[in-house]
């Protein structure tokens, strides 16, 4: 008997063994999607953010995460946080404004929920704006990545 439950143990020893080595390959597994993870695209966003004394509207432009893009497009009843990057907005002379600057990121985070209305963009529109709608700010971000290439 007492060579039979030793037996059981070594059983579930390696079973636990097991389990742990198939657990870190899927965790490697994800791990290599991590680089999926980076891919984003660039959107134009309207969103209606409702608070007890207003409900104010934003238009943004900026980039989101692949993934999240695809979570929003598949369930229209999708909840969380999501990362606006690399933000752009209009301002009320109609001119492409940079958000970054020495008091804030150019990075916000928004409720699935508050998403009104989502275009997929093929690049930054700091790049398909005419010079003329697009802000001093803007007009030396353009230039400087152009002097890049």
């Amino acid at each position: 008997m007492a060579l039979s439950n030793l037996s059981n143990w070594s059983y579930a020893i390696l079973g636990f063994f097991f389990m742990v080595l198939v657990g870190c390959n899927d965790f490697d597994s994800l791990g290599s999607n991590k680089d999926n993870d980076k891919s984003k695209n660039w959107i134009y966003v309207e969103l209606v953010v409702e608070t007890s004394a207003d409900t104010t509207s934003f238009y943004r432009y900026g980039t989101i995460k692949s993934r999240i893009l695809k979570k929003i497009e598949s369930d229209e009843n999708a909840k969380g946080l999501f990362s606006l990057s690399n933000t752009r907005y209009l301002s009320l002379e109609d001119k492409l404004m940079l958000i970054e600057d020495d008091e804030d990121t150019d990075t916000y985070f928004f409720k699935i929920e508050q998403v009104k209305y989502i275009q997929i963009l093929k690049g930054d529109p700091i790049f398909t704006f005419e010079e003329s709608s697009l802000s001093e700010d803007c007009l030396e971000f353009k230039l400087s990545k152009q002097k890049k290439k």
